[in-house]
């Protein structure tokens, strides 16, 4: 949907494209995969979409609560992981909570009880959960010209290749692996202990 991605024929989009706005996208952390291993994915993922934002003629930016400080007021607001504590006074006009993953621990339910009341809208990246809580269904994606195609590195070459947070319980991920006969296995992300930097991420995307 975002950046060289965005679907034309996308409703969504055709609102985009008809109304000019100033967007903001609010997240826990920004600016984590410039200098560092152990990226924040809502940082990459909001960054695709201000470039996408962007190519349409928007205003948008990215905001940390790591920067200190959010915008007074937007147009659209974008709230990834709605337990932002300004999430409870909204700055957009249009504001819209956007759920990508969660507390394991946690039953959605739990998560989604503060904010049912909201005059705002929901959105998730699961379409079984979007139809479940009539919200808005956003596609994952990314930006292809950060994640693209290198030369294959055969030492990457996992018949099973994951990188992220644990967000399920460790017990069961273990469980599942060891169950696995024969298959080589790569998992990485500070759960695991295994932190990537980027060009070794693009050599396991493109080997794996």
């Amino acid at each position: 949907m975002w950046g060289n991605n965005w679907i034309p024929e996308s409703p969504l989009n055709k609102f985009f494209s008809k109304y000019k706005m100033n967007i903001a996208i609010l997240i826990k952390k920004i600016n984590t995969f410039t200098h560092t291993p152990g990226m924040w994915g809502e940082d990459i993922y909001s960054s695709a979409m201000v470039k996408g934002f962007q190519a349409l003629g928007h205003e948008a930016r990215a905001y940390g609560e790591n920067m200190g400080y959010f915008p007074k007021e937007a147009d659209l607001a974008l709230y990834l992981h709605a337990d932002i504590p300004t999430f409870q006074k909204p700055i957009g006009k249009v504001n819209i909570a956007m759920f990508q993953n969660w507390d394991a621990s946690k039953s959605i339910e739990e998560m989604l009880k503060p904010f049912l009341n909201f005059k705002g809208k929901l959105c998730f990246m699961s379409k079984v959960l979007a139809e479940k809580y009539k919200s808005f269904f956003v596609i994952p994606c990314t930006d292809p010209e950060r994640f693209h195609h290198v030369e294959i590195d055969e030492t990457w070459n996992y018949d099973l290749a994951w990188v992220g947070s644990l967000i399920k319980e460790p017990e069961r991920m273990n469980r599942f692996l060891t169950q696995q006969k024969g298959i080589r296995y790569g998992f990485f992300g500070g759960a695991f202990k295994r932190r990537l930097m980027d060009d070794q991420i693009l050599r396991l995307y493109s080997s794996s």
